[in-house]
């Protein structure tokens, strides 16, 4: 079932051809679901698939995401509709061409990553995109929730929600 930004981004964009970027892919399971749901030209994936200082979850198995992700999306990657970026995300956005429809963040949910996330990922948002991600619920992720809202606040613009998703859309952003 696709996520409430996905049925979003396809009641906004229709039949566009999409260009967009998933922070935090984990196995891919919502990858998929935006390459058949949206008219996908090219989906870039960062995920640095590894433990860091601050990231180490238990019962996650890094180097096992990055094999199951690059078999399952071999025939993408090999006609450029994916790009695979297996990266810390502040050094994946070096390698994405130009701007993009929309970026979902579902990576590292401390206040701090999601915070650098949002604020790197969004100048690379198209005017008229939209940035958001998952687990924006106050009960089990409060930092997701104070970053997006910080952010928010900070250049001046509103937040939509369903279930766990979030979204900003950068149309007529006031800009600070």
């Amino acid at each position: 079932m696709a996520r409430p930004i996905i049925k979003t981004l396809k009641e906004h964009y229709k039949n566009e051809k999409l260009v967009g970027v998933e922070v935090g892919v984990k196995r891919g399971k919502n990858s998929i679901s935006m390459l058949k749901n949206l008219d996908i030209n090219r989906l870039y994936m960062v995920d640095c698939f590894k433990y860091y200082d601050g990231y180490n979850p238990k019962g996650y198995n890094h180097d096992s995401n990055l094999l199951f992700v690059q078999k399952h999306f071999k025939k993408y990657i090999k006609t450029g509709k994916v790009v695979l970026l297996p990266y810390m995300s502040d050094e994946a956005i070096k390698f994405i061409d130009g701007k993009v429809d929309f970026v979902y963040i579902d990576a590292n949910h401390k206040y701090s990553f999601v915070k650098s996330d949002i604020n790197n990922y969004f100048s690379i948002v198209k005017d008229g995109g939209f940035i958001g991600g998952h687990d924006f619920c106050a009960k089990n992720y409060n930092d997701v929730v104070r970053a997006v809202i910080e952010f928010a606040n900070e250049k001046g613009l509103k937040v939509f929600g369903v279930s766990n998703d979030w979204w900003i859309h950068k149309l007529n952003c006031i800009r600070k």
